[in-house]
């Protein structure tokens, strides 16, 4: 509640209405940054599930265990395939929602690196996109990711950083992912884009960082818990 201003007591309308004025300062349309919007908004989140559990928590544990029984499902898909899943670092939620901390998990980063992946697998993430509301970091280096599955992450409104390097995706296709309201930065290493185009990427998508480094990527990683702070700092190429 800090981060919105606020001191107690306060209702869920006083938490609705401090978000929105502080985010009319804090996007980059109002002088702010992608940064402190993102952190904005991450304090928002976790105040509104903060105060709708403590209004109701036998309403809002049985909604929360519904999508935990959901998402754990998702994640071991995910994880029999060998793709690395970022988990949200627990620490704010085990002050907040004590012994029920299990069910707030949220997915924040995803790696599917490597030959076999592809737009398929694109597909099905997007197919769960509703568990991936908290996906800041997709990393698809080194797939058969085109500019098809690129199209497909509209829904995926948080992402903050995407790892495009050695994929099979073009100007046109890094043209529509950079309508993504919160990215931050993009890694376009390896991709067969000449240097008039970078320039032309870089000049009218002046919000974006475009990096170019095309060194190798290490494997997706096991499932991993990341604080807030911590993969904001990853964000720096």
């Amino acid at each position: 509640m800090k981060a919105l201003g606020l001191l107690p007591p306060y209702t869920i309308e006083d938490v609705k209405q401090a978000f929105k004025s502080k985010a009319k300062s804090a996007h980059p349309d109002g002088g702010g940054s992608t940064r402190e919007f993102v952190q904005l908004r991450e304090a928002y989140t976790q105040a509104v599930e903060f105060m709708e559990f403590q209004s109701s928590r036998r309403n809002w544990l049985a909604s929360a265990v519904e999508r935990y029984a959901e998402h754990s499902k998702f994640v071991e898909e995910l994880e029999s395939q060998n793709f690395g899943v970022e988990i949200e670092s627990e620490d704010w939620r085990k002050n907040s929602f004590g012994d029920f901390v299990q069910v707030t998990e949220r997915i924040t980063g995803l790696r599917l690196q490597g030959s076999t992946v592809d737009d398929t697998h694109i597909e099905q993430l997007i197919s769960k996109h509703k568990l991936l509301r908290s996906l800041r970091l997709l990393d698809v280096a080194n797939s058969r990711v085109s500019d098809t599955g690129l199209k497909m992450l509209s829904p995926l409104r948080s992402l903050v950083r995407v790892d495009l390097r050695n994929t099979l995706v073009s100007p046109a296709g890094l043209k529509g992912l950079c309508s993504q309201p919160h990215l931050e930065s993009i890694h376009i290493g390896g991709l067969n884009i000449g240097f008039w185009k970078r320039f032309g990427l870089k000049s009218t998508n002046r919000k974006v960082n475009f990096i170019t480094s095309a060194n190798a990527v290490p494997d997706a990683s096991p499932r991993t818990r990341i604080s807030h702070v911590g993969e904001l700092a990853m964000l720096r190429p």
